[in-house]
């Protein structure tokens, strides 16, 4: 995972060393790690896919639809709903700083 999202670890060390916990610190935290999980699934399948020329193995054909195309889809998910998370959060910073604090 770490040769896979450089800056995604970066951004883990970073934010989980710093000494101000913030929800900010915290959402991009997880954004990083659903992102890091989406990296994952996303070149495992499409790197094993373009590996076989004749057609995918029977074991990947049987785990692709109960586990790897559900997990695929809910860390891309989790991506989106993490950067409209950030986006809200933001938007209430610049909006009521008074109320954010």
């Amino acid at each position: 995972m770490v040769l896979l999202s450089p800056g995604n670890f970066i951004c883990l060390l970073v934010l989980t060393t710093a000494d101000k916990k913030s929800s900010f610190n915290s959402l991009l935290v997880i954004l990083a790690v659903a992102d890091s999980f989406f990296l994952v699934f996303y070149l495992f399948d499409a790197s094993y896919i373009d590996t076989f020329q004749d057609g995918p193995p029977l074991w990947y054909l049987q785990i692709f639809p109960l586990f790897l195309h559900p997990v695929k889809a809910m860390s891309m998910t989790a991506c989106v709903y993490m950067v409209v998370a950030i986006a809200a959060n933001r938007y209430s910073a610049i909006c009521s700083p008074m109320l954010y604090r």
